[in-house]
Order: C-alpha cells, then structure tokens, then sequence
C-alpha cells in the first residue's frame, strides 16, 4: 500500500500546511501555537505517551494509549489575515510509519482557499492533480493509495467563518471524484484515533461471520434491511462503534454493520475483536464503496483488475461478500459491476449523488450475473429520533410505490440497536396495514434475487419493480 496523508494531518512538509512538493526537513521550526518534534521520535511520542500525564490507557482489548496526543493551529489567530485557523488533531503516527506524503489542498478550482488567499486561483487544484499523477505513476499500477485524512471544510467549503459556494458534503464527494482515477482511496477521518502504527502489528487471522442459517421464505410483504452505516475510517471504528456496539438490544434484530475492510490494516485487533462478540444477528458488509472510499465509475478501465485484487484480499479476510453502500456519480456501469461480482457476488446497493449535472442516475433494480443490483435509501441516514425516523421511514415506502413484495434497504449513520428498535416499533404504530419484515443482509438480498429472477428470466431485460 503507498499512503498519502491529508488535510487532518498536517506533517512535516510544512507546518504551516501550504507547502506540497519537497522532502521533510528533520527539525521543522513550529509556527505559533504548534508543537514540533523531530520526525523519528513522533511514533514514539505516541506510543509511549506524553511524559508527565497522569491518563491511564483505555480498555485492554483496545490496545489503546490515549496519551501523547498534541494539538496544534488550535484556532490560533492570524491578525495579518484576520482569520482563525481550525483546530487540527494530529494524530501522526501512522502517516510516519508508512512514510506519508503530507498536503493539505482544496479540490475546487473556483475559489481561494482561506488560508491562501493570495494564490493564484486554480492553483491548489492543480497541485492536487500533480500530486495525484504522480502518485499513480510511482504506483504503476501495482498497488492502490490508501489517502488518509479529510478535506478542511473550515478552509475549502462553506462554514460560519468561511462563505462559499460550495457545501461540506459536495466538497467530500468532489475530493473523492477527483482521487478515484489515480488508484486512490480514502480513509475519511482519521483524527480522533490512536496508535494506528502500534495497532497495525497486532496479529491477523482471517475472519469468520457468524451469520444465521435460517432460509427465509419469498412472501409478498415488505422487506426491510438497515446498514449500521459509516463506520469506513479509522475515528468511526475507533471512537464511534464502541459506543453503539455495547448496547442490551443488540443480536434482537437482524442488522448490517458497515465496516470498511480495508481498516484490517490499521485496527486489526479492534476488527477482530467486534467479530469475536458479535450475534448471530450481527453482520458485517463493507461501508463507503468498498475496501476504501472511491467512486468505482471513475476507476480507469485499465485498472479495474487491480481493483478487483485490492478488493478480493480484504473480502476474503474480512469474510464478505456483500457491498451495500457504494458511493458513485452515475448508476454502475457494466464493467463496474462485473469487477463487484468477482468480490461482492451477494449484493451490491448504491447511492448515486450528480454533483455535475451530467445525467446520472440510479440503477434500475435488477440481478446483475446473478448479483442483485439496487438502492441503498439515504433519506433517514441522519437519526433523528425514533419517532421522526420512523416518519422518513414510512415516505420512502410510500414513495417506492407501497409494492409487495418490496425491498427497502436503509442507511441510518451512528446509532446502537435500541435506536433501530424504538424506531421500527414507531413505524408499526403508524403504519398497522404495513406488513412488513425486517431480515438479516444475505436474506435481504436473496429474496430480492429470487423475486427478479422470477420476474426477469434469463434473457430478458431486468425487472423494473422495487
């Protein structure tokens, strides 16, 4: 794997987070309110924790130290510019261990970036580009480039102290459409989480699901599905799922957790430790498009193979074979979906966002060479509450035209399985006539395969019901 390191982690190329082309220097002097130390003794710093704290490490089968942890350009004024730079939590270790390159730039081409206001415009997307290029040609097609960090919005998007045209989340997915023809992928947020270098070393075995056998008979009713969603970088994983993984309703309800498996090389121990605890009812898929966060429509066609093996390697480990949350500008093309059926034969579910206005849309739902092809809903991905969830809910039934049998796959981000609970009790309440069944993701997906098999034999057009 090549590593590049970005926006949340702001190295050594230049403290001041504006530099991108050049080699480290040893001892960068630290700009106001930064804290510096040599290059070779930054792992250290954070495995052995910060000298003179008096925190205690985290639970043992976290094998985490919380100590040693340094902030630097905490909202540290700048009156030449009169501006406040945004907190950034440094959490460097793992870049260090595998040798990052460190930026920190702005995929928009129309405006200035806040801190660099006198640049010219363009300039920080073109750089991006640069970088970008040569990655790939370093690379030469033999690996892909974990990309870890998350874009700045405070600097790149529009904030309370930064107006713009351009919103978070269309600044995310632009990051992420202009690395996914260079064989990168991201690994979003990676800030509130420690000790990636020491946990990479902990031992890895494949992994074993235990999922249920229990078939499932086709009946014409509506079919539910959740993904426990989001849980694609290091932060979440790290610092989130615990907090929702301990909860007295799990292993009640059917449930897909999304876990980006492409984490086994950071978190093995935290990743194999959810699978040793988890329920029969617990099922793990992967998260944001697949072994990392990427739009698979931009990969290059001559590239897709080493995406396929990127893909297979961390499948098979991880033990699966559904992708339920792929994140793209247009439906999947037919080659997109040819190279998920060789990791992901089970299902295959996206969410489509045209950002560009070039005609993009969602797929049809139809079984793709035996792989079922359909939406994953994102209208209730917020949690709200039981009540207004279960609302949302309700619409996008509704909206989806009531059919039975149906088949209803959401993405609900952050929440523990009394949320979930609470929340399909609510839809029964407000919906008596609704006959409906929530299933574990492999049955899901089954019957939605058995049904468009019976509606599409082969050789005909895929069905066009939900």
């Amino acid at each position: 794997m090549v590593s590049l390191a970005a926006a949340l982690l702001p190295l050594a190329l230049s403290l001041g987070s504006r530099s991108v082309i050049g080699r480290p220097r040893r001892n960068p002097e630290p700009l106001p309110g930064q804290v510096s130390h040599p290059l070779g003794r930054l792992t250290d710093i954070h495995a052995e924790g910060n000298p003179g704290s008096d925190q205690q490490p985290a639970q043992p089968f976290e094998l985490v130290f919380r100590q040693g942890v340094h902030r630097i350009d905490k909202h540290r004024h700048d009156p030449r510019r009169r501006r406040h730079v945004p907190q950034v939590q440094a959490t460097r270790d793992w870049a260090v261990k595998n040798r990052a390159f460190v930026f920190d730039l702005s995929p928009w081409g129309d405006e200035k970036p806040l801190d660099d206001p006198d640049q010219r415009l363009g300039l920080d997307l073109e750089t991006y580009r640069l970088v970008l290029a040569e990655t790939l040609r370093q690379s030469a097609g033999r690996c892909m480039t974990e990309l870890t960090g998350f874009v700045a919005f405070s600097k790149y998007s529009h904030m309370p102290d930064h107006p713009s045209a351009h919103e978070p989340v269309p600044t995310e997915w632009e990051t992420v459409w202009l690395m996914s023809p260079y064989n990168c992928y991201q690994n979003t947020i990676s800030s509130d989480c420690f000790n990636q270098s020491l946990h990479s070393q902990a031992p890895r075995r494949p992994l074993e699901q235990r999922r249920a056998a229990k078939p499932v008979q086709l009946e014409n009713k509506a079919y539910l599905c959740v993904l426990m969603a989001d849980y694609d970088s290091a932060t979440p994983l790290y610092e989130f799922l615990p907090n929702h993984w301990h909860n007295a309703a799990r292993g009640q309800i059917p449930l897909a957790w999304g876990i980006n498996p492409n984490l086994l090389e950071t978190y093995p121990d935290l990743i194999a430790y959810f699978y040793s605890t988890a329920s029969p009812a617990d099922t793990f898929t992967s998260d944001a498009s697949a072994a990392g966060y990427m739009n698979p429509n931009r990969i290059r066609p001559e590239h897709l193979p080493l995406f396929v093996q990127h893909n297979q390697r961390f499948f098979r480990e991880a033990d699966m074979t559904l992708a339920p949350m792929v994140l793209d500008w247009d439906q999947p093309s037919p080659a997109v979906k040819d190279a998920f059926r060789q990791f992901a034969p089970d299902g295959f579910a996206t969410i489509v966002m045209d950002l560009h206005g070039t005609g993009g849309k969602l797929p049809e739902p139809h079984v793709w060479k035996r792989m079922p092809v359909l939406e994953l809903i994102n209208n209730a991905c917020n949690f709200a509450g039981a009540e207004p969830t279960a609302d949302i809910l309700s619409r996008a039934i509704a909206d989806r035209g009531n059919r039975t049998p149906g088949f209803y796959l959401f993405r609900i981000v952050w929440v523990n399985p009394t949320n979930i609970a609470e929340t399909l009790a609510a839809l029964r309440r407000k919906r008596p006539e609704l006959d409906f069944e929530v299933v574990a993701p492999h049955a899901f997906f089954a019957l939605f395969r058995q049904f468009h098999e019976r509606q599409s034999p082969p050789g005909r057009p895929p069905s066009r019901s939900p």
